[in-house]
């Protein structure tokens, strides 16, 4: 049986009530399960409500290890797809603390060109510059965290 516990750690209960309901929506025939294509179809509904996009790829990708899927199955799913999320945003969080050198949660565009230069990307002032004015979301040109989590998304 999935752990409701740990489930309800990282989804509400209506994300929870709206996984099974769509789950049990593509049981037409009531077999207790559904195949590997069916679950995009879940997926892509969901996307936009209770997923994003990367929470999505994890989870189909994971999926494709099964031949048949069961309610079960499909929670337990869930749950990695969260625990994979949280441990990525530790990553970032961890990353991003390493580049504030000045560590006041934001990244400017010298420190953004120092954290690129030593990942092994040669770039110059005018492209930090740039990479800041792409990624700033509120335009106070500078990188804030959540800035920096989608700009790593994209990259």
């Amino acid at each position: 049986m999935c752990n409701i516990i740990l489930l309800k750690q990282y989804y509400t209960n209506r994300q929870i009530k709206e996984f099974k309901q769509r789950f049990k929506l593509q049981d037409k025939l009531k077999l207790g399960y559904i195949f590997v294509y069916q679950i995009e179809s879940i997926i892509y509904d969901l996307e936009s409500k209770s997923l994003d996009s990367y929470d999505m790829i994890i989870i189909i990708k994971d999926f494709y290890r099964y031949d048949k899927v069961t309610l079960n199955n499909f929670l337990h799913i869930l749950i990695s797809a969260a625990q994979n999320k949280e441990k990525n945003i530790i990553l970032c969080r961890n990353t991003f603390n390493h580049f504030d050198l000045k560590k006041d949660g934001y990244l400017c565009a010298n420190e953004l060109r120092f954290a690129m230069n030593s990942l092994g990307v040669n770039m110059n002032k005018k492209e930090a510059e740039e990479m800041v004015t792409i990624a700033d979301s509120d335009g106070d040109g500078l990188v804030s965290f959540e800035d920096f989590v989608m700009m790593m998304r994209e990259f």
